[in-house]
């Protein structure tokens, strides 16, 4: 559980080698498409214990010299997301 994923991932960009990538599996949301009510009352006790499952990665991707190379649900329904990510510097 990561509070601030957006720090975190910089950190990961910041010891990878140029082109270097790093694989994320998380509760991300697909970004596209609304989030589902259940999801965003669900989302009511993840936040006390510091985290947020309705998180899109192209929102913490953005403007960061990064590249998605892949992004894929990892568990049935999607709750969980695997993301190839590969740094463009």
């Amino acid at each position: 559980m990561v509070p601030d994923p957006r720090a975190c991932l910089c950190e990961t960009l910041r010891v990878l080698k140029p082109g270097g990538r790093a694989v994320v599996f998380d509760k991300f949301q697909p970004d596209h498409g609304r989030l589902s009510l259940r999801r965003r009352l669900g989302n009511a006790l993840p936040t006390l214990a510091g985290t947020d499952i309705t998180r899109r990665l192209g929102d913490i991707v953005r403007d960061l010299p990064v590249r998605v190379v892949q992004d894929e649900p990892g568990l049935p329904y999607g709750m969980y997301r695997v993301a190839l990510l590969q740094s463009s510097r």
